[in-house]
C-alpha cells in the first residue's frame, strides 16, 4: 500500500509537470540539442519542420491577406517616377517567394513519391520569367497594324517629333527599331543599318514573288535591281553607322541622317538587302 501511494504522488506530480517538461524538450529538439537520441530520419523530420514553419510565417506575413491588400494600395499609387522603387519592391518580394517555393519543393518532395509537384515548377518558371522583365533597363514594343494604317505617324507622335517617314501610300518597307541611346558607347551614334548577309539574303532573294498584275520579266527586272543595288553597297557591309559630328548643329546633323534613312525605310528594293534599321533616341516614354 507504501508503495502504491508513492507511486500515484509521483505520477501526479509528473503529470503536474509535463508541460513544462514538454515545452522544454521541444525547445532543445528545435535547437537541435537532442543529438545522442536514436531514431530514423532524424535530420529529415527536423528539416520538414523547419520548412513548415517557414510556410507558416510566410502565411502570417508577406501571404497574408493584409501584407496583399497592402501592396495592391501601393500599386494603384504608384507613377512612372517610382519605376526604381517597383523594381525594388519586386526584388524584395522575388527573394521571398523563391524560398516559399523552396520551401514547398522540399516538403512535396519529402513527403510524396514522385519527381515532385509540376505546379512548383511551373511558377518557379514564371517568377524567373517576371524576374528577367524586371531586371531588364529597356522593354520592346511593338506597333502592329494593317498596312497604311497610320503606325508611322503615331510612333511620330508618341516621340514628338516627325522621325519615321509617312505617305498615303505604303511607305514603311523596311523593319525599323527605335532604341535608347547606348550608354557605354559613342553617344554621337545615331543610326544603325544592319545588312542581310549572303546566306540570309540568298534566302529571300530566291523567294521573292511577282506581285498582283506583274509579269514573270518585270519580277527578273526587279530581282536584276536587286542585285545591282546589293552589290553597290558591299562596302558598307555588315553595318553602316550614322554619327551626329557636329555637336553645335546636332539638330542640323539628325535632319540630314533622318532624310538619308527616310530612303531606305521607303525604297522597296532595300527590303531583301537591309536587315534591319536600329534608330536611337532619347525621346522614348518612360525614359528619364
Amino acid at each position: 500500500m507504501l508503495v502504491d501511494r508513492w507511486l500515484q504522488q509521483l505520477l501526479g506530480e509528473f503529470l503536474q509537470q509535463r508541460d513544462r517538461f514538454k515545452h522544454q524538450l521541444f525547445e532543445k529538439w528545435q535547437n537541435q540539442e537532442l543529438t545522442n537520441i536514436q531514431y530514423d530520419n532524424n535530420d529529415r523530420i527536423r528539416k520538414i519542420y523547419a520548412a513548415q514553419k517557414e510556410l507558416e510565417q510566410a502565411r502570417d506575413t508577406i501571404l497574408s491577406r493584409e501584407s496583399l491588400d497592402e501592396f495592391n494600395s501601393y500599386l494603384e499609387k504608384t507613377n512612372d517616377n517610382t519605376s526604381d522603387e517597383i523594381k525594388e519592391k519586386f526584388n524584395f518580394l522575388y527573394g521571398h517567394y523563391c524560398k516559399i517555393l523552396q520551401c514547398l519543393e522540399f516538403v512535396d518532395k519529402e513527403t510524396k513519391s514522385g519527381d515532385g509537384d509540376s505546379y512548383i515548377n511551373e511558377i518557379k518558371k514564371n517568377l524567373f520569367g517576371l524576374k528577367k522583365l524586371n531586371d531588364k533597363q529597356s522593354h520592346t514594343i511593338c506597333i502592329v497594324g494593317l498596312e497604311k494604317a497610320g503606325k508611322s505617324t503615331f510612333i511620330n507622335a508618341l516621340l514628338g517629333y516627325q522621325l519615321l517617314p509617312t505617305a498615303s501610300e505604303r511607305c514603311t518597307q523596311v523593319r525599323t527599331v527605335l532604341k535608347p541611346p547606348l550608354e557605354d558607347r559613342d553617344q554621337r551614334l545615331f543610326a544603325t543599318v544592319k545588312f542581310y548577309d549572303d546566306q540570309e539574303f540568298r534566302l529571300f532573294f530566291d523567294k521573292m514573288t511577282m506581285k498582283t498584275d506583274e509579269q514573270e520579266q518585270h519580277l527578273q527586272q526587279r530581282k536584276t535591281q536587286v542585285l545591282q543595288r546589293r552589290d553597290s553597297m558591299k562596302t558598307k557591309f555588315p553595318e553602316e553607322h550614322f554619327r551626329i559630328s557636329d555637336s553645335n548643329n546636332a539638330e542640323r546633323d539628325r535632319t540630314g541622317i533622318i532624310r538619308q534613312l527616310h530612303d531606305y525605310i521607303t525604297e522597296e528594293l532595300y527590303v531583301n538587302i537591309i536587315k534591319e534599321i536600329a534608330i536611337y533616341t532619347d525621346n522614348l516614354p518612360g525614359m528619364c
